[in-house]
């Protein structure tokens, strides 16, 4: 790959004829099999991605006021579960609704009024397990079969 600055402008090349000229506020993608030049494309230059900082300090900063699920205590686990309403059979739950069943938190999939027997946990199709904002939840294995291909 050729990079070359002229006249204000960069050219970059593969060296296989296919060239990339950044003028101003566009790209210009030339082809350039037989000597001769023809613009195929301009597009505008999109705003670059910022630099993300890897480094320890960084992550602790991003991290910070986060738990890991696995770490709180039995204590901070009874509180959590204190704010959400539980779950009781016969009750129209709208979706996205979060609540409590035998220490675990789930997250109503789909609206429906609940039955003695589609408690939480039996029944995947209406609630999916669920963490507090700012708790990381620990990674469970996913359920279902896995496709073999040879």
């Amino acid at each position: 790959m050729n990079i070359a600055n002229k006249s204000g402008s960069t050219y970059i090349s593969n060296g296989g004829g296919i060239c990339c000229v950044i003028v101003g506020e566009g790209v210009d993608i030339v082809i350039n099999n037989t000597g001769s030049s023809e613009t195929r494309s301009t597009r505008p230059i999109l705003e670059m991605p910022p630099v993300v900082d890897e480094s320890p300090e960084a992550v602790r900063g991003v991290m910070d006021g986060y738990v890991l699920e696995a770490d709180l205590t039995e204590e901070e686990i009874t509180v959590i579960h204190a704010l959400y309403e539980k779950w009781e059979a016969g009750q129209d739950y709208p979706k996205d609704k979060i609540l409590s069943h035998n220490q675990t938190l789930y997250r109503v999939i789909q609206a429906h009024t609940s039955q003695s027997d589609w408690e939480p946990q039996n029944v995947p199709a209406l609630f999916a397990r669920a963490v507090p904002e700012n708790v990381i939840p620990d990674w469970v294995q996913p359920a279902g079969r896995t496709m073999l291909i040879r």
